[in-house]
């Protein structure tokens, strides 16, 4: 923080103030979000919990998609993402608690460990409006900046982050609830 502060002090009027600090909480938000992840995956029953960033993501992500295309009449935030319904929100939603539920039911089928349905469901409902958010916030940066993509990999999908927007987003939230309210025992 102090070396991107020092660069704007010594640009010459280059680099703003407003630039430097996009860049560092840019910076560290990613770092952050990616350092959860990975602590995430070194907790008691890790391995299964890690797996529930992507669960929640992409199911929220997809079925919001999916349910705001067949049903989706009221506009979310039009003037961020016009296409996001209220209907296609609430049925991500309602599809991460699903799918949560649906792994712990799995995990306790295939192992030995047993699964905490009421974390599950507080995990999905939680970490899917949290998904949601952090789908909204790219939109409105990609807005912002006027980027209709971040690339060109994933045609029609806004781009490789797209996909991972919402992983970010969901990776610290979720390794707090793991501590706090464990989802397998």
């Amino acid at each position: 923080m102090i070396y991107l502060m020092g660069v704007s002090v010594f640009s010459h009027g280059r680099l703003t103030f407003g630039k430097i600090g996009e860049t560092f909480v840019s910076v560290t938000y990613v770092v952050i979000s990616l350092s959860a992840l990975s602590t995430i995956r070194y907790m008691a029953h890790g391995m299964f919990c890690f797996l529930l960033v992507f669960i929640t993501a992409w199911v929220s992500d997809s079925m919001a998609y999916i349910v705001g295309s067949l049903i989706g009449k009221h506009k979310l935030i039009p003037e961020v993402s016009p296409k996001k319904t209220v209907e296609g929100a609430v049925g991500g939603v309602v599809s991460a608690i699903i799918g949560c539920l649906l792994y712990g039911l799995i995990i306790e089928l295939l192992t030995e460990v047993e699964a905490n349905y009421l974390s599950l469901a507080l995990i999905g409902l939680t970490l899917s409006v949290v998904s949601q958010l952090g789908d909204l916030i790219a939109s409105l940066i990609k807005r912002e900046y006027g980027v209709k993509d971040y690339s060109n990999l994933l045609p029609g999908h806004g781009g490789i982050m797209d996909r991972f927007d919402s992983v970010l987003a969901v990776s610290t939230p979720l390794m707090v609830m793991c501590l706090v309210i464990p989802p397998f025992m």
